[in-house]
This record gives structure tokens, C-alpha cells and sequence, in this order.
């Protein structure tokens, strides 16, 4: 698959500033999204986006198993963060309405992984974006903020020739 060759050129410009305003930053951060979507793809894939997406029935755990029912009927499957003789305790499942088999328990820390997992790379991306553009903020400052020596418009070193 081919992009137009208008589309091309246009991401091709866009990079180009993007490259001469924020220097390696700027590769930083593109580096970073890619690793952000490969994050959002390996999340949907896993068996705790159900406790984003999925339908939340009640469930008891018993020991290192968690028993549920949907629809009438029992499912169950194993916690392996729990002991064996851990106390009973109610928890809220997530399955899949499609497959009832597939489920997750719902957990603050789970939640708090997953969605870490997905906006670090997209926030360090961000960052590395704002540090690129303050640098070269800053280097526009260096250079207004020079004198002009030669009295012609051109500050020193800048032609490359004798001072």
C-alpha cells in the first residue's frame, strides 16, 4: 500500500519541521507513540480489558478461586494471587457476554497498571515534544540576544569567514 504522493510529501514536511524544531526530541516522541500504540494493541488483546469493556455479574472467591454465574450458569476460574486458604470474599467479575468462559476479576490494581501501561509512553512522548520545543525556544533567545559586531546584519561566525 502506497500513501498518494501528496500525502507523501506532506508527512515528509511535516517531520522535517517537526526534526528542526525539537532535534531528537522530536525522534523521542515519535519513538514513544509508536511504543504507546503497540501498548493500546497489547491492552486490547489482554484479558483485563474485559474490566474496561466487559459486563460485571457478582462473584465469590474461595480460597485461589473465584466462582461466578451468568445467565444461570456456574463458571469459575482460578486467582492465583490469592492463597488456598484464604477466607470467602465477594468480588465483582468481568466477562465477555460473548464467551461467559473468559473473565477477570475486578482490581484497583490492575485498573492502575493497565492504564499506566497505556498513557506512560504517550505522556513521556509529550514531555520529550515540550523539552524539544523549549529547547529550541531557547536557542531563538541565544541567538536574538547576540551582537551584532560586523555592523552589516550578520552576527559572528555566520558566514564562516574572518572576524
Amino acid at each position: 500500500m502506497r500513501l498518494p504522493r501528496r500525502t507523501a510529501r506532506t508527512l515528509k514536511s511535516w517531520a522535517q519541521r517537526l526534526a528542526s524544531v525539537t532535534g531528537w526530541f522530536g525522534g523521542c516522541a515519535v519513538v514513544l507513540v509508536f511504543v504507546g500504540l503497540l501498548a493500546v494493541c497489547t491492552e486490547v488483546l489482554s484479558p483485563s480489558f474485559l474490566l474496561w469493556t466487559g459486563d460485571a455479574v457478582p462473584g465469590l472467591e474461595l480460597g485461589d478461586t473465584v466462582n461466578y454465574q451468568y445467565h444461570g450458569v456456574s463458571y469459575t476460574f482460578e486467582a492465583h494471587d490469592r492463597p488456598q486458604d484464604a477466607p470467602p470474599q465477594k468480588v465483582t467479575v468481568y466477562l465477555d457476554p460473548s464467551d461467559p468462559n473468559i473473565a477477570a476479576e475486578d482490581k484497583l490494581s490492575t485498573r492502575l497498571f493497565d492504564a499506566t501501561f497505556v498513557l506512560a509512553p504517550f505522556l513521556a512522548s509529550a514531555a520529550s515534544l515540550a523539552l524539544g520545543w523549549l529547547r529550541w525556544r531557547r536557542s531563538l533567545q541565544r541567538a536574538a540576544a547576540q551582537p551584532d559586531h560586523d555592523a552589516h546584519g550578520f552576527r559572528p561566525g555566520e558566514l564562516g569567514g574572518p572576524h
